[in-house]
């Protein structure tokens, strides 16, 4: 009964956090500062919404966190390109950091209070919530950096606006996710929604490629913003990566001579992959570079580096007690990506040293471990021609 008490008291007060964040726009247009007008648009956007969300639920609410998740990325990455630091100004910093503390501490009793709830509305008002969380720390971080260093400002800007942008589009695909499963739980709704995929085998197929085709944009993104072309031609190999995984998946359900065939093609393109990536390692010992990536794009490249090496472990260990033909050719693809998911975390780590110190260790590994690719790929076409004897003999 006090519950009931308390969040009809919280309803009443639901127009409050409204009033905040108008008022944070407002100063931040006095205060002239871009970076803040943009979190104080989303914070309005997010909060307006909210109010008509707990009327009104279904599948399109996760619209209204996907669209400010790709602005707040977009608004937090402009520094690095366009000269948008404010003056520091201690009352303006004052303002700005109450006004975000009042709005965290409404955001943080709202989701506390309805924790237990068990309705839809309430189920979505939290999300609502969070969100307005993940768009306010960075504001918060950008108006204390004005403390410390202002040549340090843009790029941490940029770290803590992506990281915290893509914790709000996870909200908005956790949302989407529920709302089509009937609002049951995230893993219940992950769980119905596999099991779906890989009872329609086509579905399933398209998520397995799709998966190294996003491995690929995100690279060739990175090559783009740090200008380099050795993160080009690690774009290229997820490309043999992304093809040979496609033939290793058309194995299923075939003939065994038919999979023997597309097994081999498996391995001739995994040993070009390996053969290509390792030649033009060798450039590095002579002159070439891998490239110089700041800071925040060095961490970028490694964080990246990290989930591909855990997806490619997590692919190999579900398919550790499948002896079939397409289980060990899906196996040998994930175990060439994650050799050279070794290079490119290297590459990023050492690019903090002086130019002419990694250039030769990147090559070094560039090759060692292209070149295990190589050697992963021949002897699949060895390990092949043997299968194909055995099944030969068998059919006499």
């Amino acid at each position: 009964m006090k519950n009931k008490q308390i969040t009809h008291s919280l309803k009443g007060l639901d127009v409050l956090p409204l009033l905040f964040q108008m008022i944070f726009l407002a100063a931040a247009i006095y205060f002239r500062s871009a970076y803040l007008i943009g979190c104080g648009g989303m914070l309005l956007w997010l909060g307006g919404f909210r109010l008509l969300a707990q009327k009104h639920t279904g599948p399109w609410c996760s619209v209204l966190l996907i669209i400010p998740a790709i602005v707040l990325c977009s608004l937090s990455a402009a520094p690095l390109f366009a000269e948008l630091i404010p003056p520091y100004d201690i009352f303006q910093t004052g303002v700005v950091c109450a006004l975000v503390g009042v709005q965290a501490c409404l955001a943080t009793v709202s989701l506390i209070v309805r924790r237990k709830e068990k309705d839809v509305s309430a189920w979505t008002m939290r999300q609502f919530d969070a969100a307005l969380l993940c768009v306010l720390l960075p504001a918060l971080v950008s108006q204390l950096l004005l403390l410390g260093e202002e040549g340090e400002w843009a790029q941490m800007v940029c770290l803590t606006g992506c990281v915290m942008g893509g914790v709000l589009l996870l909200l908005g695909c956790n949302l989407l996710l529920c709302a089509l499963c009937g609002y049951r739980g995230t893993r219940e709704s992950l769980r119905l929604v596999w099991d779906e995929i890989r009872r329609r085998r086509r579905i399933f197929h398209f998520v397995s490629v799709g998966k190294d085709g996003f491995m690929v944009l995100v690279k060739l993104v990175m090559s783009v913003a740090s200008a380099s072309f050795f993160m080009f031609a690690n774009a290229l190999f997820s490309c043999g990566i992304g093809l040979a995984r496609y033939v290793a998946l058309k194995m299923q359900g075939k003939e065994t001579a038919e999979q023997l065939r597309l097994y081999r093609w498996v391995s001739a393109i995994l040993s070009f992959s390996g053969l290509c990536y390792a030649g033009y390692s060798v450039r590095l010992f002579f002159g070439g570079s891998a490239g110089q990536y700041s800071e925040v794009m060095a961490l970028a490249i490694a964080a990246y580096t990290f989930v591909e090496f855990g997806i490619q472990i997590r692919d190999l260990i579900k398919l550790r007690k499948q002896h079939d033909l397409e289980a060990e050719a899906l196996r040998l693809v994930s175990l060439c990506g994650i050799l050279v998911s070794f290079v490119l975390t290297q590459t990023a780590i050492m690019s903090f040293s002086e130019p002419g110190e990694h250039n030769f260790s990147d090559g070094l590994a560039g090759v060692i471990f292209g070149g295990l690719v190589v050697l992963v790929g021949v002897i699949a076409i060895i390990h092949c021609k043997i299968y194909q004897a055995r099944h030969n003999k068998d059919v006499q």
